[in-house]
């Protein structure tokens, strides 16, 4: 599962990560950037990759590039490929780093995309408006495969991306919602499938309901979705 977006993606895939993994998936977490140390960077089942596989990793990466020229990026995301293929997983959970379409990540075909949101960011490399920025985010859909955009205010060039794409959209606010009741509970919609009276996400702020509902969203379409139980400890 790749995400990317302006806001919200190292929270939409910190809770698809720790669903998968309530569920019984054992998953593959990469973000960027590190919070306190790079290891945060590189997380297998919940756990920070330790320095010895890094290192090693790393190593395997300087050998193989040979005379190619690699970003710091690329470089680092390559190193994160090979210590998740060497963890034999189940599941992948990819950060973009930056934009989509030109970024190392989407070497991966995944099986469900999602662009959590579209604000200005990178402008001198992705473009001066939302427009040019969203096409630049919806490089990650995949055709016949499921395109979540997880808020109300979605870009035209995203619809436009993944019609050309042949990418199946799902809207936040439109083929899947988040209802937030008084106390905090709320009721997650997409579909004939609603779950009501959810706990509140862990992360603070009225945003992360949106947020849940889009990695909700995106395990539902990818038929990846837990049982309630699992979805809730999660």
């Amino acid at each position: 599962l790749t995400v990317g977006g302006t806001n919200g993606k190292g929270s939409v895939t910190a809770m698809l990560d720790a669903v998968l993994r309530e569920g019984g998936h054992r998953v593959g977490h990469y973000t960027s950037p590190h919070l306190v140390r790079y290891e945060d960077r590189i997380r297998v089942d919940g756990r920070e990759i330790d320095p010895p596989h890094l290192l090693d990793v790393f190593e395997r990466v300087e050998r193989a590039r040979g005379e190619i020229t690699l970003t710091f990026f690329e470089y680092a995301t390559a190193a994160a490929f090979l210590a998740f293929q060497d963890a034999r997983l189940d599941t992948l959970v990819l950060v973009v780093g930056l934009g989509g379409r030109l970024d190392a990540v989407n070497a991966i075909d995944p099986d469900v995309a999602a662009v959590v949101s579209i604000g200005l960011d990178h402008m001198e490399y992705l473009g001066p408006t939302r427009e040019h920025i969203g096409r630049e985010k919806a490089g990650i859909f995949r055709a016949g495969r499921p395109a979540i955009f997880g808020s109300r205010d979605m870009p035209a060039s995203i619809g436009e991306c993944a019609t050309a794409l042949g990418a199946r959209l799902e809207r936040y606010g439109a083929e899947f919602d988040a209802t937030r009741a008084d106390d905090g509970t709320w009721r997650f919609a997409r579909g004939d499938l609603a779950l009501d009276r959810l706990p509140a996400p862990a992360l603070p702020g009225a945003v992360q309901y949106a947020n849940a509902a889009t990695a909700l969203a995106a395990l539902a379409a990818a038929d990846m979705l837990p049982a309630r139980d699992a979805v809730e400890r999660g």
